[in-house]
């Protein structure tokens, strides 16, 4: 069982706690926000709810106003979902709009006799307290810290450069180059995954900027080993032309060289 399905458990217990506290109508409602919200991440917590909200008031200011008008309509259903939709874009909330719908659509339907003002700023309290709830559980319980494995990553790409240096270069294969590319461009993504978290210590971002500097000399040597692998193949085609192949060797040597030294610095950053 991951840590988020036990925080997105402990975030609809505190959710149905405080609505019970608050006495509020419908608990689930706040549940159901704070379901939605749980990212694998704080920052993706914070901007999923950020979404959720921005469609609950569009949603409900919409829902207010036909609900008050003809409640259950519809006629004004269809009308207020192209309203809300429009809306949505019209302030560039795209991603708020299909929330939006459901919150105008809970309240044209739901009423039951109920004043469709105070139904209509009950859904959006919910919605609050569900989002604010999910980011702080997030936030204050075990919050994701990538700083391991990117050091571990890391680690495995530089050992995986010095095994393709040392040992098999002479045999090195598209299909090692093309994984190693992947590797990196992993490893960059959980930087940025991990700068994006407010949850971050200076000696985090020292631990990262170092990373960074790696990550420089890891596509360094990337780009030097394909020119390499480039010039074997254009060599393996043309072995009569020995000027031509003299040439290449001094190439060779010179990008060896320049990955070595790469090589040298990354060895020294991850020590």
């Amino acid at each position: 069982m991951g840590m988020r399905n036990i925080k997105t458990a402990i975030a609809v217990v505190l959710c149905v706690l405080i609505s019970r506290v608050l006495k509020l109508e419908y608990s689930f409602y706040a549940a159901i926000a704070a379901i939605i919200s749980m990212g694998n991440t704080v920052t993706n917590s914070f901007r999923t709810g950020k979404n959720r909200m921005l469609g609950t008031l569009v949603g409900a200011g919409i829902g207010f106003v036909c609900a008050s008008i003809l409640p259950g309509n519809p006629i004004l259903c269809g009308v207020g979902i192209i309203v809300v939709i429009y809306l949505c874009n019209l302030l560039k909330w795209s991603k708020s709009a299909s929330i939006a719908c459901i919150v105008f659509m809970v309240i044209m339907v739901n009423l039951d006799g109920k004043d469709p003002f105070f139904y209509s700023i009950n859904r959006i309290l919910d919605t609050f307290i569900g989002i604010i709830v999910a980011v702080l559980v997030n936030y204050f319980i075990c919050p994701p810290n990538y700083i391991k494995d990117i050091n571990k990553n890391c680690d495995l790409i530089v050992e995986k450069i010095d095994n393709i240096i040392q040992k098999r270069i002479s045999t090195m294969e598209d299909s090692e180059l093309n994984t190693l590319e992947k590797e990196i461009n992993a490893l960059q993504k959980q930087i940025s995954m991990h700068e994006d978290e407010f949850r971050v210590s200076k000696k985090s971002f020292s631990k990262v900027d170092n990373i960074k500097d790696t990550l420089k000399l890891d596509n360094n040597i990337m780009i030097h080993l394909k020119v390499i692998k480039n010039l074997k193949s254009k060599s393996s085609l043309s072995n009569e032309n020995q000027d031509a192949q003299n040439n290449n060797d001094i190439i060779k040597a010179y990008i060896m060289s320049e990955i070595n030294t790469d090589l040298k610095k990354m060895k020294e950053m991850v020590k």
